[in-house]
């Protein structure tokens, strides 16, 4: 009798305490009914077209800072539930709601945690309290599981980037079904007989028969036959090739050595040409400056000065030794045209040096010091 007393108190304790546990956490996580906190609460509704992710008991922040929880989940109008869903939620009597302030529903990200209603309010924006008789509604959206985690501009560039792949795979449409058109089979009997038109099936299995018809011409024991003969005239035509650039090879190699003896000989001629041409030119120097100094002589003469220009008196011969003299200049200033076409044609130059006459042009072979 004793121990069952024993044990009904140790079982009535227990549920004691678990129940007092339970308060304490009801407490703790808002899920406690107000009047067992002593707390007072009053009602915002919530208008969505459609919720998800929180259920009853769900808190509600605002701005960051817990206010309230969810009290419950309904239709706007349960005779035509399209016209959306209302959020029912218990604020604190502390926290007034602004009339421009809206609502978020956040649902857990990757089904850890629980769900939540984000009440947010916009800065510096003029606003009167919402009214607490129950008649206070706000609006609402829902969040992306993510948007936590996620910044929201990600989304939307995710969001562009689905509505261009879908604009480039309705572009592309046509396009597949051309190329399906394109590839699709299509025999050459039924080309050639005007059937259909041809595509690129057509043109594989042409390439295929003329394949198999170049392998059928290859095959035959003539053919082979005569392509390998051809294959040996080939090679005795290169072999003849090369014994001809062989032998053109040499016969360049004795062509050089004829010319470089032919241009050795002809420059020993313009050696001697140009010899001879500077012994012309001096004589022809010296020949001038005694013409020069017979033509002043004769002057002399002609004036009557010393005792030949006395004897010289006579007409006649003044005449004739006049005569002589001008067809010795004529044949000096033929010399010197002469010698001036060669040095213009480059086969002789002049060069002026000075001699005991005085200073006489020679000449040196072209190219020569």
């Amino acid at each position: 009798m004793k121990n069952d007393y024993r044990r009904n108190l140790a079982v009535g304790l227990f549920a004691l305490v678990g129940v007092a546990v339970l308060a304490i956490l009801m407490i703790k996580f808002g899920e406690a009914p107000a009047w067992l906190v002593g707390r007072k609460e009053y009602v915002i509704s919530i208008r969505m077209k459609s919720v998800g992710g929180i259920n009853v008991g769900s808190t509600v922040y605002m701005n960051g800072v817990q206010i309230g929880r969810v009290g419950d989940l309904r239709f706007a109008n349960t005779s035509h539930p399209d016209e959306g869903v209302l959020v029912d939620t218990y604020i604190q009597s502390g926290y007034p709601i602004p009339n421009t302030a809206t609502a978020l529903i956040k649902p857990a990200g990757l089904g850890i945690g629980r769900g939540y209603v984000e009440i947010r309010v916009p800065p510096e924006v003029a606003a009167v309290e919402l009214p607490r008789n129950g008649t206070g509604l706000i609006e609402g959206t829902m969040g992306a599981p993510f948007s936590d985690i996620v910044p929201p501009e990600l989304f939307d560039d995710l969001q562009r980037t689905i509505t261009d792949i879908g604009k480039f795979a309705e572009t592309l449409t046509p396009v597949a079904r051309d190329l399906d058109v394109l590839l699709e089979r299509r025999t050459i009997e039924d080309v050639e007989s005007g059937k259909t038109t041809a595509n690129v099936s057509t043109a594989v299995q042409r390439i295929d028969k003329t394949f198999e018809n170049v392998n059928d011409v290859i095959g035959d024991p003539q053919v082979q036959s005569g392509l390998r003969e051809a294959v040996a005239n080939i090679q005795d035509a290169s072999v003849q090739i090369k014994d001809a650039a062989g032998d053109f090879r040499a016969l360049s190699a004795n062509l050089k050595t004829d010319e470089q003896r032919v241009v050795e000989k002809i420059d020993g001629t313009l050696e001697q040409f140009n010899q001879a041409a500077r012994t012309a030119v001096g004589v022809l120097d010296a020949t001038s400056q005694v013409a020069m100094n017979l033509q002043s002589a004769s002057r002399d003469l002609a004036e009557g000065k010393g005792t030949l220009g006395l004897l010289l008196r006579d007409p006649r011969a003044y005449e004739a030794i006049q005569l002589a003299f001008v067809r010795l200049t004529d044949a000096v200033d033929m010399a010197r045209r002469i010698l001036g076409r060669w040095e213009k044609q480059g086969y002789i130059e002049f060069a002026a040096h000075e001699t005991a006459i005085g200073t006489v042009k020679g000449t040196r072979p072209v190219g020569g010091k």
